[in-house]
């Protein structure tokens, strides 16, 4: 039973496909170690679709084990992979091995402006292969007053490291317009 704080209610399916020949991945990183996993995802958008087909997720992965990790996303060292900003030194690791990986941009409210535009998508398809994005969909919520358990306008923690790879992995497609909304300007295929 889906909760009116799950983040992402009613915008998610999980379905088997195929992407495209021609489809333009996007792909994005999260880093953790100890208790947070390291996390890169494989996004492609068709007619107003976010398709979510590939993760590589993992806890306590060392850096110099990062870039094993990310190889298990096919293509991930062709494609170029926004990255959370907070690691550079991680970043300039997985450029040494190869990886074309540049630090996603951030700003005040960049988190709840690229929630906005994710729940924009007419839908959100999950590859059956990705449990840890499926996981997160489910748990990812906003807080609830524990006294009237009304839904509040304030994200809860944890349950976010997918959503995040999701989020940076669109830098660059998420545009900030002239009166400060966020839109997604996608290249069609």
């Amino acid at each position: 039973m889906r909760s009116a704080a799950e983040v992402f209610q009613g915008k998610w399916t999980v379905s088997r496909f195929e992407a495209p020949a021609n489809a333009r991945f996007y792909l994005g990183a999260d880093w953790g170690f100890s208790q947070d996993p390291t996390v890169l995802v494989r996004v492609w958008i068709h007619e107003q679709t976010l398709y979510i087909d590939e993760e590589a997720w993992g806890v306590g992965v060392e850096i110099d084990e990062t870039p094993a990790l990310f190889r298990k996303i096919p293509g991930a060292q062709n494609w170029p992979i926004k990255a959370d900003s907070a690691r550079p030194e991680t970043i300039s690791a997985m450029r040494r091995a190869g990886f074309n990986i540049t630090a996603a941009r951030k700003w005040p409210g960049c988190v709840e402006d690229g929630i906005a535009v994710l729940r924009g998508f007419k839908q959100i398809v999950i590859h059956e292969r990705c449990p840890h994005v499926i996981d997160e969909m489910k748990l990812y919520r906003y807080k609830t007053d524990r006294l009237t358990g009304e839904v509040l306008p304030v994200l809860a923690s944890g349950n976010d490291h997918c959503c995040d790879a999701i989020r940076y992995a669109l830098d660059g497609v998420i545009k900030r317009g002239g009166d400060g909304a966020m839109t997604l300007q996608v290249p069609s295929l």
